[in-house]
């Protein structure tokens, strides 16, 4: 599967990670590269990395924890 660099750093992040909740403003920080205009530009992010992972057979591993962030499920076989 091919990711683009952001997508990529946050998928990585998030696998070091796993079952570790990162809210938005982690994520903006953590991918600083002044790309991110608002909040809704990190929804957007995990939004497509969600949609590449679930079309590489990888369903629901991204999680949304209300009002605190996003989470990746454990992943390991």
């Amino acid at each position: 599967m091919r990711l683009p660099a952001q997508e990529f750093t946050l998928l990585a992040l998030m696998l070091k990670n796993q079952n570790r909740i990162f809210a938005k403003a982690t994520i903006e920080e953590r991918l600083q590269d002044g790309s991110f205009p608002s909040s809704n530009a990190v929804e957007a992010l995990v939004s497509r990395l969600r949609k590449k992972l679930a079309e590489a057979g990888v369903e629901g591993a991204i999680r949304t924890v209300r009002g605190l962030g996003y989470v990746i499920r454990d992943v390991t076989p």
